[in-house]
């Protein structure tokens, strides 16, 4: 892409947004030798600014994530992160990788209490545990959980 090809980097940064492939993509494009003289000047300061922007807050959210993992291990809960969790091990920066949630699968006789921790620990939420098997957490800063029940005997030690 050259320069005057305004149009199709406006497009390549909506299509990275859309995938929340900002940091990624941003990341892999800065390392080009010469991307100051082909993308536009004022969406390279806007994608950088997003990208640290979004890399700081998925940093944040990770570190609170490690938390809770360790309030699960010491509460006895057997859990297993999925999706996102998982796929940020895949990056060399996993905080490259933004999510919207994390999924976390509890054995069907731990979920009871993963709710209550997660209450305890300032999520609310507006399902029923006792009658979901999946309940979607929310706190305040945005950080958003979504925990799974899962009746599978191989999340049994």
């Amino acid at each position: 892409m050259l320069r005057s090809d305004q149009a199709l980097w406006v497009r390549l940064f909506e299509l990275a947004e859309s995938h929340k492939l900002t940091p990624a993509a941003f990341d892999r494009l800065s390392v080009l030798p010469d991307i100051g003289e082909r993308m536009p000047s004022f969406l390279y300061e806007k994608w950088k600014q997003r990208a640290r922007a979004l890399t700081v807050k998925q940093t944040r959210f990770d570190a609170e994530l490690a938390s809770i993992l360790d309030m699960l291990d010491k509460n006895g809960i057997c859990y297993a992160l999925v999706k996102s969790a998982f796929c940020r091990t895949l990056y060399q920066n996993g905080a490259l990788r933004i999510s919207s949630d994390e999924d976390i699968i509890a054995a069907e006789r731990d979920f009871p209490r993963a709710c209550t921790l997660f209450t305890q620990l300032g999520f609310t939420t507006a399902d029923v545990p006792d009658k979901a098997d999946v309940v979607h957490f929310r706190k305040p800063n945005g950080f958003y959980i979504e925990l799974h029940k899962t009746h599978s005997a191989m999340m049994l030690p």
